[in-house]
């Protein structure tokens, strides 16, 4: 009885602790809902009144210090809300903790096993691609992974604290046995889950390999779920139904949407210079320029699904940049097979991107890929110049490769026509990160590895290569060919196809290396982030809207956020930052 005393009130501590946990939580997004919904009806602030001013004072000297780039996190905003985050955990880890009686350390092992599991409820919202937190804060699943990342590490932390002090505890009472009982096994496998959860969620493999790292990321997580809620059924079984029944709804929803743009849906594949792949879906898709929106397509790999940016602003359609895994594939396919119309489905669109056509002065950077993001921004607020608010539109497009302006040649046309429009290109070195986030020899060696595939092996024995290549390329040299040296039908079309291979091939890296229709204006070296938005910013009245787009690897981000930075002023115009970064490292 004294034991079963003692659990009980263990028990009433614990649940009272995850309470106050959650509620923790929610002010935490409440503060970012406030921050969201202050910012969309004060985004003039300058119109609003002394109060507004007044208001806007302390959230600019906060952002002037906390929205620079620090080494290993995206900003000190960021970091400020890991170190809260973390600071939460602590402080509910040991809240009504007490460590005395026979087994001092059992309160304790409790505790870190509620806390796995209400980090667990968290880390599923964040993970959600239809997060209600993209709508109430701002910030859609994406841009949510960072946390993300923290909140599954720390389930994983008090995962081996619950499981390694229970252990010490069984191990000093003699009481080992109690560990192969059948509730204690299925709270093994679920540990299990979450140690191969977080092995294949380390950077190096998430990053290399990131299609394996998702399907064992979700087939896990499946597992851990189940097996949690068996390992303490009349503890956490009902949070597992809650987080299962949420998982399959938001499932459901997916695949709805899927199943309705993708039925009778089919793409074009459209193979561009400098490693890259037009995909052209058929049906149009209502969405914001800058969404984002996951594709796949059987025809290439079975069963996988990629996110990408949609590169425009009146239909669905990407550029796609050849790297490796499904990218890599898809460029090789539609070289081969240019403009060829292949199966596809989309799930999508997705993304909280600003309205860039309430504000009054817009800056967007993209280096390489992030182009996708820029252009199709860019030529909205252009076609909708009467019914925008901006007034001034500056864009700075990095590339490695003059190549990589086939991909947006009408754009660029379009936006050179514009009167508030100020477009520069800059070609940098091969070594330069700022446009894209590989090494130069990883680029070579993708590029070096399509070329390759291009060609078949073209070679018949020496005798009958030297003989053909003395005759003409035509059907008459081969004709002639074939009566010389009495070869038979198939013998002779095997040639005729090698040779309409090598045309072919010889063709497809033509297409590789095409260069711009018509002369577009470049500039060398690193554009200098810092004096184009400071040269917006003073060309500004108080009372307007700066607002900074930027998208690109994490070279491109800390300059466009220091930038922004050194920007801020107390007297001077509002100015909003929205940053995508590639991949979902």
């Amino acid at each position: 009885m004294v034991a079963t005393g003692a659990g009980v009130v263990i028990l009433a501590a614990n649940k009272k602790a995850a309470w106050r946990f959650a509620c923790a939580f929610a002010g935490l997004i409440g503060v970012f809902m406030l921050a969201h919904f202050g910012r969309s009806i004060f985004h003039l602030q300058g119109r609003r009144g002394t109060f507004a001013k007044v208001l806007a004072v302390p959230f600019r000297l906060f952002r002037k210090v906390f929205l620079r780039k620090l080494p290993k996190v995206s900003s000190g905003g960021h970091l400020l809300l890991i170190l809260t985050y973390c600071g939460l955990n602590a402080v509910f880890t040991f809240y009504d903790v007490t460590f005395v009686g026979a087994s001092p350390y059992s309160f304790f092992a409790k505790r870190c096993g509620w806390m796995a599991v209400c980090n667990a409820a968290l880390a599923f919202l964040l993970a959600m691609k239809n997060t209600p937190l993209a709508f109430l804060t701002g910030y859609s699943h994406e841009r949510l992974n960072v946390l993300h990342r923290w909140v599954g590490r720390t389930i994983w932390f008090y995962s081996c604290l619950h499981i390694y002090t229970y252990t010490a505890i069984l191990t000093k009472a003699h009481s080992t046995a109690k560990m192969t009982e059948e509730e204690q096994v299925y709270g093994w496998v679920a540990f299990a889950a979450f140690n191969i959860i977080y092995a294949s969620s380390l950077q190096y493999i998430r990053r290399r390999f990131y299609e394996t790292f998702y399907l064992i990321h979700v087939a896990m997580f499946l597992v851990s779920v189940v097996f949690l809620g068996l390992h303490k059924p009349h503890k956490f079984a009902d949070a597992a139904i809650v987080i299962g029944c949420i998982y399959i709804l938001e499932r459901l929803v997916r695949t709805t949407r899927l199943i309705y743009y993708s039925y009778n849906n089919s793409v074009t594949l459209v193979p561009l210079s400098g490693l890259a792949t037009k995909v052209i879906f058929e049906k149009p898709i209502g969405c914001v320029p800058g969404s984002h929106a996951f594709i796949t397509i059987p025809g290439i790999r079975k069963f996988q699904s990629h996110p990408f940016t949609i590169s425009s602003s009146d239909r669905i359609e990407f550029v796609i940049r050849a790297q490796k895994g499904f990218t890599l594939d898809l460029h090789k396919y539609a070289l081969k097979h240019p403009y060829k119309q292949v199966k596809a489905y989309i799930d999508g669109p997705y993304g909280a991107v600003p309205d860039f056509k309430r504000m009054n002065k817009v800056v967007l950077f993209a280096g390489g890929s992030g182009g996708a993001f820029l252009f199709p921004i860019a030529v909205d607020i252009v076609r909708n110049a009467s019914r925008s608010a901006v007034t001034h539109l500056e864009l700075v497009w990095v590339i490695k490769d003059e190549r990589h302006l086939t991909w947006y040649e009408e754009e660029i046309k379009e936006l050179k026509r514009s009167s508030i429009t100020n477009l520069s290109i800059y070609v940098t070195s091969k070594s330069d990160n700022i446009a894209t986030g590989e090494l130069p020899e990883e680029s070579a060696a993708v590029e070096d590895d399509v070329r390759r595939s291009l060609y078949i092996q073209e070679n018949d024995s020496d005798e009958v290569n030297g003989l053909s290549s003395e005759v003409s390329g035509s059907d008459v040299g081969l004709d002639a060919l074939q009566k010389e040296l009495a070869l038979g039908k198939q013998e002779i079309g095997d040639i005729r196809e090698k040779r309409h291979s090598k045309r072919f091939s010889v063709r497809m890296e033509a297409q590789m290396d095409q260069r711009p229709m018509f002369y577009i204006e470049t500039r060398g070296g690193r554009p200098d982030l810092t004096s184009i938005v400071g040269q917006v910013v003073k060309s500004a009245e108080q009372r307007d809207t700066v607002a900074v787009g930027a998208c690109g690897p994490t070279e491109l981000m800390r300059v466009a956020r220091n930038a922004v930075a050194d920007n801020i002023t107390i007297s001077g115009p509002s100015i909003t930052l929205h940053c995508e970064q590639f991949g979902w490292g």
